[in-house]
C-alpha cells in the first residue's frame, strides 16, 4: 500500500520566466505542472513579456515552491511607453 497525502501535490519550484515572452512562459508552466491564471497588462515597452508572477493576489519569487496545479497570474507588458 501506499501513502496518499491529504494535502493533494508535492511542490514545484517556480521557474524564472521574467523577461521571457509568454510564448515562452506558458509551455515551461505547464510542463511543470502548473496552470495559466489571470493575465493582467500593464505599461511597458516589452509586448507580451513576463513582468510578474502572481499566486493568490501575492507576487512570487523564482525558486519558490507551489503546488503542482496551482494557478499562477502573470503580469505583461503591453508594449506601450510606460
Amino acid at each position: 500500500m501506499f501513502n496518499v497525502k491529504p494535502s493533494g501535490y508535492r511542490k514545484v519550484e517556480v521557474p524564472d520566466l521574467r523577461e521571457r515572452t509568454f510564448r515562452q512562459a506558458e509551455p515551461n508552466l505547464e510542463a511543470l505542472g502548473f496552470k495559466v491564471g489571470n493575465i493582467t497588462y500593464v505599461d511597458n515597452l516589452g509586448k507580451d513579456i513576463v513582468l510578474q508572477l502572481k499566486y493568490k493576489g501575492k507576487t512570487i519569487n523564482p525558486g519558490e515552491k507551489l503546488p503542482k496545479t496551482s494557478k499562477i497570474d502573470l503580469v505583461l507588458g503591453n508594449g506601450n511607453r510606460p
